[in-house]
């Protein structure tokens, strides 16, 4: 792949080492890092020919409000939303490629699934890149959103060996560590580590362990502390049962070996599917998992090769994989299949997919692409959908001919047939009572009209015209709308969408002008 610097949102968490070996394996395919780069219209313009990919993660933090006060939040996170898209609609028309790795389709907290759910379809319909890395986030994805299958590669989250080695002897390190925690020598230590956030289920692991008849049993739960209720919870079990040890800070990851070193098993009690990070580096360490039966982590553990399953949501199923793990005595050689099984997802195997798709993106079409040969101040763009829209607006050719003109219209074929002869431009198809692509048709709108300044606009209608009116309008182009010949007593979305911005309104049926405000009757264009 050529050479292109990528800019991160958000930029790179310390905390979490995921996007630092991605972009430290993608560097020798020639991917640089951006420094401080910003979602803003300013920052977009200043860097368009030094930064080629915006790659997103986690976007909500782009378009969630989450100050106070607490009921604003929802009502100014739609406004955010318009901002972001009409940020992603600026970088698509300059030229950025946008990759988004869908770590999740819906944010774990939950503020609004409508929001949620309108975000990550603007979000998916201005991408170049698409990668899930699990097959059942896909399937979510193509339901919830609408996006086809074949736009989403599938790339697994590559392992943490060696990010966090041990400074001494493992069984030293253990001895130590449990010493330190007050956890027996012959104790049967679970470890559930990781931010304590409320989607991770921390009740479900409470009141599971509480069941565990295995007198080794202990539970170890060891993050920073991120949901006041789920922490409360966990605190109040911690002080009823002395076998539960509480490490609710942020772990440097100086001693993240030396918890797991210290444990016997991980336990992610979460159900939600998907690809748990906590669950890569359980294996990566060569820690066995007690996790969900649900296919990502039943994929990760080759079944219960690498573990134990139990029925998502069920205390008592949890209970009672708990209570095998701590008695089969299969946790060391379970231990062995985990370290061998992440062995199998190294980042060097994983980058050169990822670099592929990059490249391929970078040299696909490209709204410039659809500019060639469109250049320099125009008299007119004449702008319609195919079919009959064209048509009509073709009967016009006494009207527009004379002057110098550019056309807007759909890559059919009836189009490149009739204006063979013409400078035109297609838009993304397609348009009629869809938003899929209007954000790109935006950007592609600001693009044409910034480069042509046509001084009039001319259409016959229908959504294909839309964002190439109101964007040639807010240039101060005059803008005249012909209604289509098919309307004869009521308007069509396209006219009411155009007709407040319009300086000429003309409808083709006399019955049409007493309901449309301002227009005028002066025939039909089948009557020239």
């Amino acid at each position: 792949m050529p050479a292109a610097t990528l800019a991160s949102f958000p930029p790179a968490i310390p905390q979490n080492p995921y996007q630092r070996l991605l972009y430290r394996h993608l560097e020798q395919f020639g991917v640089r890092l951006a420094d401080r780069a910003e979602l803003k219209t300013g920052w977009l313009i200043r860097n368009r020919r030094r930064v080629r990919i915006l790659h997103f993660h986690w976007p909500q933090g782009y378009y969630r409000w989450s100050g106070r006060p607490a009921w604003a939040q929802r009502p100014l996170s739609w406004l955010r939303l318009c901002l972001f898209t009409a940020r992603l609609a600026v970088a698509r028309s300059l030229g950025y490629r946008i990759w988004w790795t869908i770590h999740q389709v819906f944010p774990h907290e939950a503020l609004s699934p409508t929001l949620d759910r309108t975000a990550g379809t603007i979000l998916a319909r201005s991408a170049s890149v698409l990668t899930a890395h699990d097959h059942a986030t896909v399937e979510v994805a193509v339901r919830e959103l609408g996006i086809a299958p074949e736009r989403i590669a599938v790339v697994p989250h590559g392992s943490y060996v060696g990010v966090y080695p041990l400074q001494l002897d493992p069984p030293a390190v253990r001895r130590a560590t449990r010493e330190e925690l007050g956890l027996p020598d012959d104790a049967f230590v679970f470890l559930a580590f990781g931010h304590l956030r409320g989607y991770k289920e921390i009740g479900l692991l409470l009141e599971a362990f509480a069941l565990v008849a295995d007198e080794r049993a202990r539970l170890l739960i060891a993050g920073l502390p991120l949901d006041e209720h789920a922490t409360a919870a966990t605190r109040e079990a911690a002080r009823r049962d002395p076998r539960i040890r509480l490490v609710l800070e942020f772990v440097p990851d100086e001693q993240v070996a030396a918890l797991f070193a210290t444990a016997d098993a991980a336990v992610l009690s979460r159900g939600d599917g998907g690809t748990s990070g906590a669950l890569v580096l359980a294996l990566s360490l060569g820690t066995p998992v007690v996790a969900a039966d649900v296919p990502t982590p039943r994929e990760l553990l080759h079944g219960e090769k690498a573990g134990w399953l139990f029925a998502p949501g069920d205390a008592g199923s949890l209970s009672s994989a708990l209570d095998r793990a701590a008695s089969d005595g299969t946790a060391a050689a379970k231990g062995a299949a985990a370290r061998a099984i992440a062995d199998e997802i190294p980042w060097e195997k994983l980058a050169p997919r990822y670099a592929d798709l990059l490249g391929r993106a970078l040299a696909g079409r490209r709204d410039d692409d659809r500019l060639s040969g469109v250049d320099g101040k125009v008299d007119v763009l004449l702008t319609c959908s195919s079919g009959g829209h064209l048509l009509q607006l073709l009967v016009l050719r006494d009207v527009w001919e004379p002057f110098d003109r550019v056309w807007v219209t759909d890559d059919r074929s009836d189009t490149r047939s009739l204006l063979a002869d013409e400078r035109v431009v297609f838009a993304h198809w397609p348009t009629s009572r869809t938003l899929r692509t209007l954000p790109r048709n935006l950007a592609l709108a600001w693009r044409v009209v910034r480069r042509t300044r046509p001084a009039v606009v001319l259409t016959t209608g229908a959504g294909t015209a839309v964002p190439f009116a109101w964007m040639a309008r807010l240039h101060g182009a005059r803008v005249v709308h012909i209604e289509t010949l098919t309307r004869v007593d009521s308007p069509s979305l396209t006219c009411r969408l155009i007709a407040p911005i319009a300086d000429r309104v003309y409808v083709q049926w006399p019955d049409l002008a007493d309901v449309v405000k301002r227009s005028r009757y002066v025939g039909s264009v089948i009557s020239r």
